[in-house]
């Protein structure tokens, strides 16, 4: 039963107490209550069994026989007990404020490397599939599905708006001829990093909000008390949702960048516009191929560093919406500034590998 007791006064509770204790022993059956109402559980239980949040397991607390059948005194002591017990093994959750522990600053600093090796080596294997899809699914439709046409209107808008922003700035060039000029190199820059930034501002905040509505809500503390390791059947598949999510993200991006610059270039009779867009990544001349393996290697990194920096500000513990609402916002700032850095390294790479011109 789960919390039988909800909407009633307390004579309710004590007369539905002993209506179960009835029932239970005319039918010589076993009953099982989950409830937050102490009263309840003192009165009808002849074992009362506590989801600690400090040890996440279930823990016994000792309780022998229902209390609602002790004399009057003696049920009130008994329950009062079980409240004390009760409310010691909940203060034992939270730590002091102010209080700073170093090593969970640096378990935040690996966090996401560890979330990336418990996606990789749950992701193979075989028996958590079936209990795993849930989640998968869950987190792919949130990541990929539901935004799908959001990115690819944003992704067909910058390749419209970013080629015609450059032929217009020299009023002395046609922008047919700028257009030959820049073909799609623009798309190759700068598919990678906008997509990943706005993958984490839209899709991972998503991820995120819902991870940690699980933590603070209970639902993860409840997974692992019955056993359930939440690493392998809840951050494993959300990891996983996420990366498959960013890379349809990416190409759903770049081909409506494409189509954005297609219009455009089509519009001001631009020879083989399609082509032209394309050639950097079907056909680009060797001087392209340090761009080429710049991008390639720019979105497998932002891939891994996004879904995994998402879940692990997600898996967090949270006591408070506010912490939901931070582990959003941090993910964000993590991934920007991330791909920021990454821009910056690779192309000063780019550049020492072409050499001096």
């Amino acid at each position: 039963m789960d919390e039988p007791s909800v909407g009633l006064d307390p004579v309710g509770v004590r007369t539905l107490g002993r209506l179960l204790v009835q029932q239970a022993r005319q039918h010589q059956a076993a009953i099982i209550i989950v409830t937050h109402d102490l009263a309840l559980a003192g009165g009808a239980a002849d074992e009362i069994l506590f989801l600690d949040p400090g040890s996440r397991s279930l823990t016994a607390l000792g309780w022998k026989g229902p209390a609602e059948f002790d004399e009057y005194e003696v049920r009130q002591r008994r329950l009062a007990e079980l409240e004390s017990t009760v409310e010691d093994l909940l203060l034992r959750e939270s730590p002091p404020r102010g209080s700073t522990d170093r090593r969970r600053i640096r378990f935040d600093l690996l966090a996401p490397f560890r979330v990336a090796g418990s996606g990789l080596s749950s992701a193979f294997q075989s028996h958590l599939f079936r209990q795993s899809a849930v989640v998968f699914r869950m987190a792919f439709q949130e990541s990929f599905i539901r935004p799908a046409m959001f990115y690819a209107t944003v992704g067909a808008l910058l390749g419209f708006t970013v080629p015609y922003v450059i032929a217009n700035i020299s009023r002395d060039l046609r922008p047919a001829a700028v257009f030959e000029l820049i073909k799609g190199t623009y798309i190759l820059s700068l598919a990678p990093p906008l997509s990943a930034i706005l993958f984490t501002a839209t899709s991972g905040a998503a991820i995120s909000a819902w991870l940690g509505g699980l933590q603070l809500h209970g639902q993860v503390t409840a997974l692992e008390g019955l056993g359930v390791p939440a690493a392998r059947y809840l951050w494993s598949p959300a990891w996983l949702a996420l990366v498959v999510g960013y890379l349809a993200t990416f190409l759903v991006f770049t081909s409506a960048m494409i189509l954005g610059g297609w219009v455009l270039y089509d519009s001001e009779n631009v020879k083989n516009a399609f082509s032209l867009l394309t050639a950097d990544f079907v056909e680009p001349p060797p001087t392209r191929y340090p761009y080429l393996v710049r991008g390639f290697w720019s979105v497998l990194v932002y891939t891994f560093a996004a879904a995994s920096i998402v879940v692990a500000n997600g898996k967090e513990p949270k006591s408070k919406s506010e912490d939901v609402t931070a582990a959003m916002t941090s993910s964000v700032m993590r991934v920007t500034l991330f791909v920021v850095l990454m821009e910056l390294v690779t192309v000063v790479l780019v550049r020492i590998c072409e050499g001096p011109r």
